[in-house]
């Protein structure tokens, strides 16, 4: 009696906890990422509380089993260790390592709760949260202004793809007029509705992978026709599962022609879908570049990787044009828009070997699931379906869909016969106690606090952007002594220093601002963020004060910049500035040149270069360069403000241009 109660007490936990992680934070990732990576992150280390004390309490043995693919997972924190200790952005490192851990935890708590509970209470939370995610997508198209949700929408649509598989498979046909089976066919029509919308090319190649697949396994689809099947009979041949179940032979052999002809549609429709999806998109092939420069990256920084957190940074000296665009250089990769060629960039040969393991095991396992007909149930699928979008997308970044991964691989191990590695803790209370602290002081430490550092930086920023500088150097400084390696945090106090020096006019400001700048490229020397802004800062400085000192100061910074960023025209726009100022016409009109040459529609480049030539008497070349940034300023005047701030300075027309074309 006592043990029935203790697992209808894990049900209950098991359900609230999937609940904050399947349904809240699909829909606090768009406006409260942060929070929704707190939340998750002090959920988790509840439930793990809650089975440790139980642990204790009822004096049994923990143990943990992990199969292979489980355990590579957890083997990945050596990588971003690695990385971490010799990467250039320690704090990113940090965080990152971070997320590992809280994976791993994941993946422990999971593996316990996946035996305490039914079945149904481990996917139900994310259908609701599926359900929820369409929802509101349906509501944004129609104009209606919603915060909740992916920032991404390739995310949100393999959230509400992967509701949709399970919600497929929990609908019966005895069901279909119950009220289960009534709001579980209505939240099936939103989730389709919403992948309509959402036209993800990302869903349509998991479809179409996934419809071949089971197209080539048809003599194995009679499967599909049999839902009460279960995993667990893998080991029964065909002609002894017939003879137990015949109405399987006959539903098989009746509607076999009927899934393959619908398989076949699928795969048209999708085709269409993502052909007309990529006729929309100006930027049809980006990926394939992203995916070679990603590699190029990988093979230049093969052993430790560039770093954790450091792909976005680096990634810059790796940028490609674009034609399609007004701006060659505006599309920066933030990721490899590949989860695990990503992972690889950033954290070297460790993760290839890992990595390479891991799908050796996946592919031999299922080969496994073809052979022994399980491969049209759902969990081999939801599992797929990770695996190819992470080949054309990343889901790490978010944690819902992180979480998602891992419990689908939970399951996929679960589904497979296969040895385990066994960790098992006894049911002492010195033990107990040890763990209890560390999670603890993790929870305090690793959790808390650097989400409160940011909650401090993110105010500072906000204080800092309506001039209350008082305010806002006191959130910096108390953001910088919960995380005083994180760059970003002397970059913004660097700002502030210097506005503040502006109002005040106080002379001793400048040495703590070139402070703030030299410790942020102490912390991370690939940020090439800290070196422009040092740069405008020098040069924005000799405004009050004109000392050349500052000048030649800007000129080194910008170059700085420059070898980090290499495609970046502005950087070249202004050193042609400080060349001008100190009267070196010739390496000015070089400057702006380059500038130019990697930017041909930079209106204030080509209006600039007009006047120098004009300033050393060169009347043709002059007026090449007026003519050409008058074109553009016609041809942009009414192009529509972007949300890249690389395009909005690009085409930005200087006012005396303006006034010339408007005359």
């Amino acid at each position: 009696m006592k043990k029935k109660l203790i697992n209808n007490l894990d049900t209950v936990i098991t359900a609230v906890f999937l609940t904050i992680i399947f349904i809240a934070l699909p829909l606090l990732e768009k406006q409260y990422f942060i929070f929704s990576q707190f939340l998750a992150q002090v959920s988790l280390f509840l439930v793990l509380f809650y089975f440790f004390m139980r642990t204790l309490l009822s004096k049994q043995e923990l143990t943990v089993r992990f199969g292979y693919l489980e355990l590579l997972f957890i083997l990945l924190i050596a990588p971003f260790l690695v990385s971490a200790l010799s990467s250039e952005n320690k704090y990113q490192g940090f965080l990152i390592l971070l997320d590992v851990i809280i994976f791993a935890c994941f993946l422990i708590a999971y593996k316990k709760i996946f035996f305490t509970s039914k079945s149904w209470m481990l996917f139900l939370p994310v259908i609701t949260g599926g359900f929820l995610l369409s929802c509101i997508t349906i509501l944004d198209t129609f104009h209606f202004s919603l915060k909740a949700g992916f920032v991404n929408a390739n995310l949100a649509a393999l959230f509400i793809f992967i509701s949709l598989l399970y919600a497929l498979t929990f609908l019966k046909k005895s069901m279909i007029f119950s009220l289960k089976g009534i709001s579980l066919l209505i939240a099936i029509l939103a989730m389709i509705t919403a992948e309509i919308i959402i036209s993800s090319r990302s869903i349509y190649i998991i479809i179409i992978s996934i419809f071949l697949i089971l197209i080539i396994s048809a003599k194995k689809i009679s499967v599909l026709a049999d839902q009460h099947v279960r995993p667990q009979r893998h080991k029964c041949t065909e002609e002894q599962r017939n003879n137990v179940y015949p109405e399987n032979s006959k539903t098989a052999t009746k509607y076999k022609s009927i899934i393959i002809i619908a398989l076949l549609a699928g795969i048209l429709i999708a085709l269409v879908g993502f052909s007309y999806k990529l006729y929309q998109i100006p930027y049809k092939w980006e990926r394939i570049q992203i995916w070679k420069t990603s590699l190029a990256m990988l093979k230049d920084n093969i052993i430790s990787g560039v770093g954790t957190g450091n792909y976005e940074l680096v990634a810059y000296q790796y940028n490609f044009p674009t034609a399609e665009s007004p701006a060659r250089y505006a599309l920066y990769p933030n990721h490899a828009h590949n989860q695990w060629l990503h992972v690889m960039c950033e954290t070297g040969i460790i993760s290839i070997i890992i990595l390479g393991l891991f799908f050796f095991i996946f592919l031999r396992n299922a080969f496994f699931l073809y052979r022994n007909y399980l491969l049209s149930s759902i969990v081999p699928l939801v599992f797929i379906s990770f695996l190819i979008f992470g080949c054309v997308n990343n889901f790490f970044d978010s944690y819902a869909l992180a979480f998602l991964f891992m419990s689908s691989l939970v399951a996929f191990q679960n589904s497979i016969p296969n040895r385990t590695i066994e960790f098992t803790i006894h049911s002492s209370r010195t033990i107990i106690l040890i763990i209890f602290l560390f999670l603890s002081l993790h929870l305090l430490l690793y959790i808390t606090i650097p989400y409160l550092a940011h909650r401090n930086y993110m105010a500072s920023q906000l204080f800092y952007e309506q001039g209350k500088l008082v305010q806002a150097r006191n959130a910096i400084d108390s953001a910088i002594k919960k995380t005083p390696n994180n760059s970003s945090c002397y970059r913004l106090k660097a700002k502030i220093q210097f506005s503040d020096y502006l109002q005040k006019r106080n002379i001793e400001l400048i040495p703590l601002v070139v402070r703030d700048y030299e410790e942020a490229k102490n912390i991370n020397p690939s940020d090439f963020r800290t070196f422009r802004d040092e740069a405008d800062f020098y040069l924005a400085l000799f405004s009050t004060v004109p000392s050349t000192e500052f000048i030649y100061n800007a000129i080194s910074t910008y170059k700085a910049a420059l070898k980090l960023n290499p495609y970046n025209p502005f950087y070249h726009y202004h050193l042609s500035h400080c060349y001008a100022i100190l009267n070196k016409l010739e390496k000015a009109t070089e400057e702006l040149k380059i500038a130019v040459e990697i930017e041909p529609n930079y209106i204030a480049g080509h209006f600039e270069l007009s006047n120098l030539y004009r300033t050393t008497n060169n009347t043709r070349m002059s007026e090449m360069h007026l003519q050409r940034a008058k074109e553009l300023a016609i041809k942009y005047k009414y192009y529509p403000r972007s949300k890249n701030d690389y395009i909005n300075t690009l085409l930005h027309i200087p006012s005396e241009l303006l006034f010339a074309i408007n005359m």
